[in-house]
């Protein structure tokens, strides 16, 4: 296997989602291979900062007693149990032996491209799924809330759901380009303001899927926001802006094609951003190439 291959599968092991296999073969080319090595160590970094990027969501107290004396109060005394899903039909071996592949545990001939393909698109669906799941839990909740109260609650909750929603939606975009075999991923050296912030940036050369994420970013201060930067042979260009909480991951998009920039950075800037001279530096880090 060539180093992309290997590099897409530091990608699946960053996850926790390796057969044996496929993550003996990788663990022995790391032990010979430093540049694999660091990305795998990047990659980790990378998947970790996207798992904090989305916060865990507790519901108002009053929304469960509300629902639970709503199901008490139905006519109906009955709960219908879904059906036993259907069980997967077997895997079947790869009917296009032009890929990269690899013999598993059980015999079987593996299409390691497709299988990762695969993953891939399992894992957007899954995060949508999760979602619309959350949107449905909360509509059925309030069938039976009439109370002022409780639809006050389930208003706060439904606020709650479309912020997650939303922040999932970001995170599965930025995981869809730690995933992809043709990324490049940089680390900003963080400056005295953030010490204890580590940044990345994770983009697809040739096209504008580009990402920060950031941990332990130090919350943004009143009236001032963060904004990104590139740097190439034309200048410093200034780009989008975001803040930060200070108690999870940040992620922001670059929005712009990072292929022909030399470096980027984090500065702190005035509410609204700076569109000439950067302001003071939060983190810097050159691009390859």
């Amino acid at each position: 296997m060539d180093h992309g291959t290997y590099r897409e599968l530091a990608a699946g092991a960053a996850l926790d989602d390796l057969d044996p296999t496929e993550l003996a073969s990788l663990d022995a080319h790391l032990g010979s291979c430093p540049p694999c090595r660091a990305a795998a160590r990047e990659l980790v970094d990378a998947a970790g900062l996207l798992a904090l990027a989305v916060p865990q969501r507790r519901p108002p107290g009053a929304l469960r007693g509300g629902v639970l004396a709503a199901v008490a109060a139905s006519d109906s005394g009955l709960v219908r149990m879904p059906a036993p899903l259907a069980a997967a039909p077997p895997a079947r071996e790869p009917e296009t032996p032009g890929g990269v592949t690899e013999t598993n545990s059980r015999g079987n001939l593996v299409d390691l491209q497709a299988a990762r393909r695969e993953r891939t698109r399992y894992r957007r669906l899954s995060i949508a799924g999760l979602a619309v799941a959350a949107a449905l839990a909360i509509a059925v909740g309030g069938l039976g809330a009439t109370a002022a109260g409780l639809r006050s609650d389930l208003e706060a909750a439904s606020s709650e759901r479309d912020a997650a929603v939303a922040r999932l939606a970001t995170t599965d975009e930025a995981m869809s380009v730690v995933l992809a075999p043709d990324h490049a991923t940089a680390t900003l050296a963080p400056e005295p303001m953030a010490a204890d912030a580590a940044v990345y940036v994770v983009y697809r050369p040739g096209t504008t899927e580009a990402w920060m994420m950031s941990g332990n970013l130090p919350a943004t201060p009143g009236g001032k926001v963060y904004q990104l930067w590139s740097a190439d042979t034309a200048g410093v260009h200034p780009l989008t802006t975001f803040t930060c909480d200070g108690m999870h991951a940040c992620i922001a998009p670059f929005g712009v094609d990072l292929a022909a920039a030399k470096a980027t950075m984090v500065t702190l800037e005035p509410d609204g951003g700076a569109q000439g001279e950067p302001g003071p530096q939060v983190a810097f880090g050159e691009l390859e190439g």
